[in-house]
C-alpha cells in the first residue's frame, strides 16, 4: 500500500519541478489567437504585460505552499510513517520561488530585447 502512497507524491515533486522548468525554458503552452492577429510591437508588450501578470498568481502559490508546509510539518503520510506531509509542500514551495526567479528573469530579458530592438531601429540598422 505504501508503494502507491509514495508514487504518488513522487509525482507531485516531478510535477512541480518540471513546471520550474517549463518556466525557466519558457514552454508553458501559450494561447496565441490575439497575438498572431496584432503586430510585433504590440505583440511584444502584450506579451510582456501577460507575463507580469502571472507573478501574483506564482506568489500566492508560493506563499501558501510554505503555510502548509509549515502546518504540515508535523504530520506524517498515512502509510510511510517516516515521510512528512511538509515535504510535500516543500517542493511546491521552492518550485514556487524558482519559478518566480525564472518569470522575473524572462521579463526581464524581453524588456531588454525590446529595448535593444528599439535601438537598432526597425530593420536592424545602425
Amino acid at each position: 500500500v505504501w508503494s502507491e502512497e509514495l508514487a504518488r507524491l513522487t509525482y507531485v515533486w516531478m510535477v512541480f519541478l518540471g513546471a520550474a522548468v517549463l518556466v525557466r525554458d519558457d514552454g508553458l503552452i501559450r494561447v496565441t489567437v490575439l497575438v498572431d492577429r496584432i503586430g510585433k510591437g504590440p505583440a511584444r508588450i502584450l506579451r510582456i504585460l501577460t507575463d507580469i501578470a502571472i507573478l501574483p498568481f506564482l506568489a500566492i502559490i508560493t506563499w501558501g505552499a510554505w503555510t502548509n508546509t509549515v502546518l504540515n510539518w508535523k504530520t506524517f503520510a498515512p502509510t510511510v510513517d517516516w515521510l512528512r506531509m511538509g515535504y510535500v509542500y516543500l517542493v511546491i514551495f521552492l518550485a514556487g520561488l524558482a519559478m518566480l526567479w525564472y518569470q522575473l528573469a524572462n521579463i526581464a530579458e524581453l524588456v531588454r530585447a525590446s529595448f535593444q530592438r528599439a535601438a537598432r531601429g526597425p530593420e536592424g540598422w545602425q
